[in-house]
């Protein structure tokens, strides 16, 4: 009986933790997903736009 019920108890306990760290294992993964995205996204667009000046500033340095 004891130990009947240890069981149940400890399969309630096992599940709802289980729950929440999936969750906020979710949220948190989203989250890091959202800021890695978005840093890439300012590295893709703000380094060619970076380049491109230094670039465009060499080209026409040397024109002149």
């Amino acid at each position: 009986m004891v130990s009947r019920r240890r069981r149940e108890i400890s399969h309630k306990d096992r599940n709802q933790p289980l729950q929440d760290t999936a969750e906020s294992f979710a949220r948190q993964l989203s989250m890091q997903t959202l800021s890695f995205v978005s840093s890439l996204l300012v590295l893709l667009v703000w380094v060619p736009l970076m380049f491109s000046d230094w670039l465009w500033s060499d080209v026409l340095t040397h024109k002149k």
